[in-house]
């Protein structure tokens, strides 16, 4: 009867002991080396080309290749929702010269390079901004009004 009670006082100190160095670990080792890195510039090893990002928008958007030469740069700020703040398309310039001066045509040219030509749009609407977090919206709104910048930077290597 005696052993029981001294080895449930065991376990139980054995457990706070574990739980203890547990959090100690994740907080020390694990979770400072999930941050999330300034990404300053994006660069696409396909198509050769970078981007550079406004420092104000680390940690708040990642960047996701729809399909190969369609890159979409997503606003991760609220994480209940992932919006689109522009789509960079890569298109061969036959692409583009049939459909640039259509009415329906929504790129934005960017430049061309290889034969290619690229391009962006912005791919979100009224509503879902409006159903956006309010305390996310102005860094949103920003960042949308300065993709044109974003793309001016556009480089080739």
């Amino acid at each position: 009867m005696k052993h029981k009670k001294v080895l449930k006082i065991f376990l139980l100190v054995f457990a706070v002991v574990v739980l203890i160095f547990g959090a100690w670990y994740y907080y020390f080792q694990v979770s400072q080396t999930r941050q999330i890195p300034v990404l300053s510039s994006y660069y696409n090893p396909n198509y050769r080309y970078s981007l550079a990002i406004p420092s104000d928008w680390s940690g708040l958007y990642s960047v996701t290749e729809i399909q190969p030469g369609n890159t979409a740069f997503v606003f991760t700020g609220d994480q209940k929702m992932q919006i689109p703040i522009f789509i960079l398309y890569v298109m061969p310039d036959s692409s583009w010269n049939s459909q640039k001066n259509s009415p329906n045509n929504s790129y934005v040219y960017i430049a061309e390079n290889g034969g290619n030509t690229y391009s962006y749009n912005i791919a979100v609407s009224n509503d879902v901004i409006k159903n956006l977090n309010p305390q996310y919206k102005d860094q949103f709104l920003k960042m949308l009004s300065e993709i044109k910048d974003v793309v001016k930077t556009i480089k080739f290597n």
